[in-house]
């Protein structure tokens, strides 16, 4: 019986057993209690409560706590109230002292933000109530805008913008945020940046769009397929496909993104056609043209049964081409020459008719043979003229401005033109009032606004270029003939890069003040309302300035000056 009795008791389903777990369980919660009271102003936490509730229900000494919670009670929060007290009594601003103590906040919680204890916050217990508070406020939801962008992988930040998203400040979210892990969240804000550069296609909107879809390279992948089928719609095909290779080429100037290639070839449908996409992407992924690869292409091409045109309308295969075909510098044998020519005609003109059989040049792939030959033909007669080591340009003008109304043909004699007169030996060799390559640029900024941005930015690299070898009188001269260029650009309806230029040159003090002046003078000369708000932002503020327009006398002698003032206010104010 003795025995019986002695074995019960050493059983862990009996009563001792259960006895002895369960004081070894109260002990437990005690040592943690007790852990957690010994903490830096834990009698500031909003858990404290439970946790006292907690200890005393275990059998904990209420003496204990109150002397491990007085014992590491520094009261910061109640000194930072008192100081902010001090500062409104002797006259401190209620708005900037929050603002202040706000960012010291920010600032303390950005740097010492740890992801693994607030996901094991997050884990343990069900997310903490002061976040419903906290995303009430916009100072505190900008900085989880701050921390998801430094910590995208973070479960507790996710879960907290799934709140503020549920809150209704999802467009705020949008406009915060570059991405997020959540896919959910990507895809919204995916959405609203490309509507918003569909509405406003500038850098600005541009840029927005990179930062979302080369967030990650999961996200460039899915944002380039994405891309990829909404440029099959009719609607918006052209502008998305645009879209899609200026991501390729953001990407690609990423170290994050070491190589998009595989990706692109993978979209453009081109391993169906095992040559043309060992060629082609041999060409992409060295960033170089050789004559093997040039070969293998032109042999697919020029097949009975060639690939899709799209394949090699790819824009970093055709600035390669561009590039190589219209150089001074060009050291090409005839044959990849030709080749090239050929490539780069077919992928500039050809409209594909959808039949899969017959060459280029007959009558059954293409639906415009003839703008295909001529094409050709023009790129083959202006790259001989820019291959020409002759510095006079005359006697071949007139056959490039015949020419330059082809785009492709455009594109490559600007590239051209820009090298020569980049080149600061060009203008050692003298300053005509009106030099060719100039006028080869006004023409083309006649015939194609697409190219109006780059021609501004060659002359403002131009205009703030150092010409030491002149004297200041010839400087002038010169500069106000890039000027008047950028006045031509300006009358073919590239006003607001020209003025955009201006202006900045005018904020940042980069242009002396009689060159503004003169361009003032030539712009008012030729405009006329009704204008956009944009050019009046952009211009209204110098023609404001006296010291710029006080003396701008027309030649007719009306005051274009008050009277384009008088415009711009009754229009927009």
């Amino acid at each position: 019986m003795e025995k019986n009795s002695s074995s019960e008791a050493n059983s862990p389903d009996s009563p001792a057993a259960s006895n002895a777990k369960s004081q070894e369980s109260a002990l437990a919660i005690v040592h943690d209690c007790l852990q957690r009271f010994g903490t830096q102003d834990y009698i500031m936490e909003p858990e404290i409560f439970g946790q006292l509730r907690r200890y005393v229900t275990a059998g904990g000494t209420p003496k204990m706590a109150i002397d491990q919670l007085s014992d590491n009670y520094t009261g910061v929060a109640q000194m930072v109230n008192m100081v902010g007290s001090w500062l409104l009594t002797i006259g401190a601003d209620a708005a900037e002292l929050t603002t202040m103590v706000e960012n010291i906040l920010k600032d303390a919680i950005l740097k010492s933000f740890d992801p693994q204890i607030a996901d094991s916050i997050f884990t343990e217990n069900s997310p903490p109530e002061w976040l419903w508070d906290a995303i009430q406020f916009p100072t505190w939801r900008s900085l989880i805008y701050r921390l998801v962008e430094k910590h995208p992988d973070c479960l507790l930040l996710n879960f907290t913008l799934k709140l503020i998203s549920s809150a209704g400040y999802l467009s705020e979210i949008t406009s915060n945020l570059t991405s997020s892990s959540n896919f959910e969240l990507f895809l919204t804000i995916f959405q609203s940046t490309i509507l918003n550069y569909l509405r406003q296609p500038d850098a600005n909107t541009f840029e927005r769009v990179a930062k979302v879809v080369c967030y990650r390279q999961h996200t460039y992948v899915l944002s380039q397929v994405l891309l990829h089928k909404l440029s099959e719609r009719v609607g918006c095909g052209p502008i998305i496909k645009r879209l899609s290779q200026e991501m390729t080429n953001y990407a690609t100037q990423l170290k994050s993104h070491s190589n998009v290639v595989p990706i692109t070839m993978a979209l453009n449908g081109s391993s169906g056609f095992p040559a043309a996409y060992a060629a082609l992407s041999s060409i992409l992924t060295t960033n170089a043209l050789k004559s093997s690869d040039i070969f293998d292409l032109h042999r697919c091409y020029a097949s009975s049964v060639p690939p899709p045109i799209n394949l090699i309308r790819n824009q970093q295969f055709l600035d390669l081409l561009i590039n190589s075909i219209f150089n001074v510098k060009s050291k090409l044998d005839q044959k990849p020459k030709s080749k090239e020519i050929f490539l780069l005609g077919i992928a500039a003109s050809v409209c594909e008719t959808g039949i899969r059989k017959g060459s280029w040049l007959g009558s059954v792939r293409t639906s415009n043979v003839v703008e295909v030959k001529d094409t050709i033909h023009a790129i083959e007669a202006v790259h001989t003229i820019c291959c020409n080591k002759s510095t006079n340009l005359l006697p071949y003008i007139s056959t490039i401005f015949n020419y330059l109304e082809y785009p492709v043909v455009a594109i490559g004699v600007f590239r051209w033109a820009s090298s020569i007169v980049s080149d600061a030996s060009y203008f050692n060799l003298g300053t005509d009032r009106y030099p060719l390559h100039f006028a080869l640029m006004d023409e083309i900024a006649r015939l194609h606004t697409s190219l109006h941005d780059q021609i501004v930015q060659l002359f403002a690299r131009i205009l703030e270029s150092k010409l030491d070898h002149l004297e200041v009188f010839e400087q002038l001269n010169f500069k106000r003939m890039l000027l008047d260029r950028m006045v031509n650009v300006l009358a073919c309806g590239g006003a607001i890069p020209v003025v955009r230029y201006i202006a900045e040159c005018y904020a940042r003090d980069a242009m002396d003040i009689s060159l503004i002046r003169y361009i003032v003078k030539e712009v008012l000369d030729i405009v006329g309302p009704p204008y956009s708000r944009e050019f009046v932002q952009l211009f209204l503020p110098m023609v404001e300035n006296t010291e710029i327009s006080g003396t701008i006398v027309m030649e007719d002698g009306t005051d274009s000056v008050t009277e384009f003032i008088v415009q711009c206010k009754a229009c927009f104010e």
